[in-house]
């Protein structure tokens, strides 16, 4: 039996679906999900929050000595990811040669195998990045605009005590 089973089926939400929180009092994002905002420490109201898969390149290395179970994927690239939710991620990139990766490179999340542990054992899958191209990425922005709008006009309005604005019918509470 595998080492680190329980690890594995306890991380199946974050590695498959890009799944982290938010701190409901300042709209800081995380991943891998945390308990506390460092911000906000105990007054935190932190939230599971589920990324967009979009990114850029922070920063990256070529790995060409790769560890044990890795060989066969050498030379390969392992980047810090900006999200543009404002999270950080560590992550391989994929479907990119090592002499056409850049910092600044926009990337999106693709699901992809990881490891498997033998002929007869788990196969383990997760997230890994690719280059994005240039017309996805603009369709891509859009709506990750879009989605960090209403998640910021959320915060605020918690924030001021507002709730949100009504939409076309709505119907007005009773007793109130």
């Amino acid at each position: 039996m595998s080492e680190g089973l329980a690890l594995h089926w306890r991380l199946l939400q974050p590695r498959y679906n890009l799944i982290g929180t938010m701190c409901g009092n300042c709209g800081d994002h995380f991943f891998p999900p945390r308990n506390i905002c460092p911000e906000c420490r105990r007054k935190s109201k932190i939230e599971r929050f589920r990324f967009s898969g979009r990114g850029e390149v922070y920063t990256y290395t070529v790995v060409r000595a790769a560890p044990t179970g890795f060989e066969f994927q050498a030379p390969y690239i392992i980047a810090v990811v900006a999200l543009k939710e404002g999270a950080m991620c560590t992550a391989q990139i994929v479907d990119c040669l090592p002499e056409d990766i850049s910092i600044g490179m926009p990337l999106e999340m693709t699901f992809r195998k990881v490891i498997a542990d033998d002929d007869a054992g788990i196969i383990r899958y997760g997230y890994k990045f690719r280059p994005l191209d240039a017309l996805a990425q603009k369709a891509s922005d859009a709506a990750v605009e879009n989605a960090a709008s209403s998640t910021k006009k959320a915060v605020s309005n918690k924030k001021s005590g507002k709730s949100s604005p009504k939409k076309k019918g709505d119907k007005p509470k009773k007793g109130g």
